[in-house]
């Protein structure tokens, strides 16, 4: 069984030689604001990542979106052009 002993006190009130019995770990305020740290760290990367993916993503919805005006204008002449066709014939 592991054991983790969170002393938040100023001052601590856990001596630092717990650590040294098997299985125990030892945190305390600093540590926890390291990590906490680190989290906010982590979590920044990931929006930043996220926000580059949406970047690139948003370049290819302009350019579907423009290829997708082409075609519905391309089709539409293609359309008149089969009318005036069949009232040729």
């Amino acid at each position: 069984m592991n054991v983790v002993i969170i002393d938040i006190s100023n001052p601590r009130n856990v001596e630092k030689t717990v650590q040294e019995v098997l299985k125990t770990r030892l945190y305390n305020i600093d540590d926890l604001t390291l990590i906490a740290e680190k989290n906010k760290l982590e979590r920044q990367k990931s929006i930043d990542k996220a926000v580059e993916i949406l970047d690139e993503e948003l370049v290819h919805l302009d350019q579907d979106m423009k290829s997708l005006s082409v075609r519905l204008i391309i089709s539409a002449l293609l359309s008149q052009a089969e009318q005036v066709r069949q009232k040729s014939l």
